[in-house]
């Protein structure tokens, strides 16, 4: 026999899994302002209960806690308003900095290898003047064509960025649908032991690769099939 608030539990997840992995795209704008509302809550609320007694030392609690409740409404909203703008600009300059620094990686890799190990001695890193010599005395800054490297690095890293701004939901959307692949991966093996024994053993490792896998190839054909055009019209910041 199952716990009923068990069996609950597995429909609620598995729920979220199937939803997040194949409407990833269409919950994108949805998820972002869920996240922005709750952390712009939090942090409204928080901020307000502890600010109150440092600007009026004896407030009484019930005060402390309608000035919370106020907080919690003006964070709620400038949270939900702003971390999808703030979030957009993130990803633009994750997706400079990560183009970037694979180009760095890619023509210095080896150089910067070999300075990696020879300032990581225990007795390099004691001694701050025989650090910084080996840094400056380093081929990769005397032998490389640091300003053509450089250049190439900023403009891949600007490329990434753009791509980032332009895809922004859609990585959004694959971040959902990978959460939700996950969720589907964990409760399928569950659902397949209920089935076969009635039974659960909720001590067990029960998320499958395979089924993560699988869930998350089939949320992305299934997405792409249905938002196809509206990715390729260049609209790539809602779905309905």
């Amino acid at each position: 026999m199952v716990d009923e608030t068990l069996l609950a539990g597995l429909v609620v997840l598995s729920t979220v899994g199937g939803a997040l992995t194949f409407f990833g795209y269409s919950l994108a704008p949805r998820l972002l302002g869920i996240a922005g509302a709750v952390s712009g809550g939090i942090a409204g609320a928080g901020g307000a209960f502890g600010v109150v007694p440092l600007v009026s030392a004896g407030v009484p609690i019930e005060t402390r806690i309608a000035v919370s409740a106020g907080g919690l409404l003006v964070g709620a909203i400038l949270g939900y308003r702003l971390l999808p703008v703030v979030g957009r600009l993130a990803a633009g300059a994750a997706g400079f900095v990560a183009s970037a620094a694979a180009v760095v990686v890619v023509l210095l890799g080896e150089q910067l290898s070999a300075v990696a190990v020879r300032v990581l001695d225990p007795a390099i890193l004691r001694d701050p003047a025989a650090f910084g010599e080996i840094l400056l005395d380093a081929p990769v800054f005397e032998s490389t064509p640091l300003p053509e490297t450089t250049a190439i690095a900023l403009g891949v890293g600007l490329v990434g960025a753009l791509l980032a701004l332009r895809f922004y939901y859609s990585l959004i959307a694959l971040t959902a649908t990978g959460t939700g692949a996950v969720l589907l991966g964990g409760v399928i093996p569950l659902w397949q032991e209920f089935i076969q024994t009635g039974s659960i053993a909720t001590t067990a490792e029960t998320v499958s690769p395979t089924w993560v896998g699988i869930a998350f190839v089939a949320g992305v054909v299934v997405q792409y099939f249905r938002y196809s055009d509206v990715i390729s019209i260049g609209n790539n910041s809602s779905a309905g």
